[in-house]
């Protein structure tokens, strides 16, 4: 982007910047889609528009802000902290480095979440375990508005300021009538209730190879990322626990690492060893995403 910073007190035309500033991000994975989206947020339009305003020049003052949010890139920032939103199932989530990065794997669950409400007649109450900045929640939540379903979502979270994110988000989306957030960890502030549905994408980062994740992770909270015994101590907690939470006929759906498949199968074949809940941890399935990885992992009660 040299080139471009010694130019941006002159200005420049849309396309001439996006060319310029696509090519100065040669670290990212998308750098003109990056590119796009930092220059929408400081024009206040939607990605689209710039395609139809790409010879229009702009204001020096434009151009040198969206220089100071690219270096931000090109140091590594995530666009969503950047800009402070993040789409998540065709919606435009807020977001800020209190919580995760919603990322289009999580989307699985929210996929076979519903496939489990279609079965379920009556009002569905539903759990997310960290909900972070209620991306499931959100999701959900205008899925089961659509289908004209009675329900209720209680999210979860440890930390209070993700707590503020997903409120945001609910409120976004005329979702705090029919949500619940509680501040706690995992199912301690919902003891003794039941779930039809329970939705988790816990930390399930093995903290010791921290060094050898992509910069970006850098920016984004570890509790949230990382998890003793190689990333997999609150899963091990959250599968341990969550028949208590289940009501009959419900399914916990839970996010994963695709490379901790046979920890989880040995983990659950060692429940039913001691005598637990035998058929519940039996019921183990697993479901791929897009790509092809091992993404998820279910249970039913």
């Amino acid at each position: 982007m040299g080139a471009l910073l010694e130019r941006k007190e002159e200005g420049g035309s849309i396309g001439d910047l996006l060319r310029k500033a696509a090519l100065s991000l040669e670290g990212s994975s998308s750098p003109r889609l990056d590119s796009e989206l930092i220059l929408a947020h400081v024009l206040g339009c939607s990605k689209e528009d710039l395609v139809l305003r790409q010879n229009e020049c702009l204001p020096k003052a434009i151009v040198q802000k969206f220089c100071l949010l690219l270096k931000k890139r090109r140091d590594g920032e995530p666009v969503a902290y950047i800009t402070g939103e993040k789409e998540f199932w065709g919606l435009n989530l807020y977001v800020n480095r209190s919580v995760l990065v919603p990322r289009p794997e999580t989307e699985l669950l929210v996929e076979l979440a519903l496939d489990a409400a279609e079965g379920y007649p009556g009002k569905i109450c539903v759990l997310d375990l960290g909900c972070g900045s209620g991306a499931l929640m959100v999701a959900l939540g205008v899925e089961l508005k659509k289908r004209k379903r009675s329900f209720k979502i209680t999210g979860v979270d440890i930390s209070r300021e993700a707590l503020e994110v997903a409120r945001e988000n609910l409120r976004r989306y005329a979702l705090i009538d029919y949500s619940l957030l509680i501040e706690g960890d995992l199912f301690v502030p919902v003891f003794g209730e039941k779930f039809k549905i329970i939705v988790s994408n816990p930390p399930y980062l093995d903290a010791t190879k921290k060094e050898s994740l992509p910069k970006e992770l850098s920016y984004e909270p570890d509790k949230a990322l990382f998890s003793p015994e190689r990333g997999l101590w609150h899963t091990y907690r959250i599968i341990k626990n969550v028949p208590e939470y289940l009501a009959v006929n419900g399914i916990f759906l839970c996010e994963m690492d695709p490379s901790k498949r046979e920890y989880i199968s040995s983990y659950c074949s060692k429940l039913m060893a001691e005598g637990r809940h035998k058929e519940f941890y039996n019921s183990l399935s697993f479901f791929m995403d897009l790509r092809g990885d091992v993404r998820a992992f279910s249970l039913r009660s």
